[in-house]
C-alpha cells in the first residue's frame, strides 16, 4: 500500500425540475462533478488503483478505508489522523477558548501556524471568495455556531434539500480552518465552492 488517494463524493442532482429546464440542469450538474463514486470495477477509483499503484482509498461519506483492487476494508488506528482531518470536532470548552488561544501548532508537514490563520487554496480565480470566507471564519458568534455540529445536525429538512448540504459544507470548512491538527498550513474550499456553484445554477434555472 504505497499511497493514499481521495475520491471526492459528488453532489447529487435535485429532482423535480421542470422538463424545459432538464437540459440546462444536466449541463450545470456535469460541470461540478469530479468523479463517479464507488469502488467497483468500472469506477475511477478502481482504474486509478491499477494504473497508478495507489491502493489505499478512503470513502469520504463513510470515512472507511479500502485497499483496491482487492477491495477489502483496512482497519488501522494509525489512520485516525486522516479521518479527523476530514471531520475535525470541537468541544464547547475548546470553542470558548479559541479567542484567547495564542499558541502556535505544528502541521504534519513541519510548518507552524495559528489555528484559524491558515490559507485557502486558490482553485480557479476564487481568491475573492476566499477573502470573504476568511473574514466570516473570524466572526466569533458565527464561527462558534458552525464549529459545533450539534447546533444544526438535527435540524429538520426535506429530502433533497441542498441548502442543508451548504450548511454542512460551510461547517466543514470552518472546522478545517480552525483545526489544530492540520496536515498543511492551508486547506481547500473545494467542497464548499462546489455546492455553492451547484445552488447558484439551480437558482438561475428556477428564476
Amino acid at each position: 500500500m504505497s499511497s493514499l488517494s481521495f475520491v471526492p463524493h459528488t453532489v447529487s442532482s435535485v429532482s423535480g425540475h421542470k422538463r424545459k429546464h432538464e437540459k440546462t440542469h444536466k449541463k450545470s450538474s456535469k460541470r461540478i462533478k469530479r468523479s463517479e463514486g464507488g469502488r467497483g470495477n468500472s469506477t475511477h477509483a478502481y482504474t486509478h488503483s491499477v494504473s497508478e499503484s495507489h491502493h489505499v482509498f478512503l470513502n469520504l461519506e463513510t470515512r472507511r478505508f479500502y485497499c483496491l483492487p482487492d477491495d477489502y476494508e483496512i482497519l488501522d488506528g494509525s489512520l485516525e489522523d486522516i479521518t479527523y482531518l476530514l471531520n475535525p470536532t470541537f468541544s464547547t470548552p475548546e470553542i470558548l477558548a479559541l479567542d484567547s488561544y495564542s499558541k502556535m501548532v505544528r502541521a504534519y508537514n513541519g510548518l507552524t501556524y495559528y489555528p484559524g490563520v491558515v490559507g485557502l487554496n486558490n482553485i480557479k480565480a476564487n481568491d475573492y471568495c476566499n477573502v470573504i470566507l476568511q473574514m466570516l471564519s473570524h466572526i466569533s458568534p458565527l464561527r462558534n455556531y458552525f464549529l459545533d455540529i450539534k447546533n444544526f445536525e438535527n435540524l429538520p429538512s426535506v429530502s433533497g434539500d441542498q441548502m442543508m448540504l451548504l450548511v454542512q459544507r460551510f461547517s466543514e470548512l470552518i472546522r478545517k480552518l480552525w483545526n489544530p491538527r492540520n496536515f498543511k498550513t492551508h486547506v481547500s474550499p473545494h467542497e464548499f465552492l462546489q455546492v455553492s456553484l451547484f445552488l447558484s445554477f439551480s437558482f438561475l434555472i428556477f428564476r
